[in-house]
């Protein structure tokens, strides 16, 4: 098992598929490959097979990371056309003011649990912690 945090911090864009490109070789030897990464590039994104959000320290998504943009749509919240997924995941779980959070803040975390759960596609059974009401509105300029 590798764990890295920020593997790419301070790198180019070249540099950072680089390594993304290694590691990607890596866990495909059986290695398992644990990183955080934040608002990666979209090619970046599309080599990442597991991704987990986290917010307030809960778990916001889990699963693959093919599949989050459709688990936030199913749950009504869509993604701007051609804005990269990281960065609209970014935006729905930001908090304002990490000193000073608001109680509406306080209540997404524990109201944003992922289930799993592949045998119902049916959004009242496959988010039933996910509230559209406890997440902060996306203002995009």
């Amino acid at each position: 098992m590798i764990i890295l945090d920020e593997p790419t911090s301070g790198l180019d864009s070249f540099m950072a598929m680089t390594v993304l490109s290694i590691l990607k070789d890596v866990s495909k030897s059986g290695v398992t490959v644990i990183m955080i990464i934040h608002q990666p590039s979209y090619e970046i994104y599309e080599m990442i097979d597991r991704l987990a959000l986290m917010q307030l320290g809960e778990f916001v998504y889990q699963g693959k990371a093919s599949e989050a943009l459709n688990y936030f749509r199913e749950a009504g919240f869509e993604a701007p056309h051609l804005v990269n997924p990281p960065e609209f995941f970014m935006k729905l779980l930001r908090i304002e003011d990490r000193n000073n959070i608001s109680e509406q803040e306080s209540r997404i975390a524990p109201n944003l649990k992922y289930n799993e759960s592949e045998s119902s596609h049916s959004p009242d059974t496959r988010h039933p912690y996910l509230k559209p009401s406890n997440l902060i509105p996306i203002k995009y300029s």
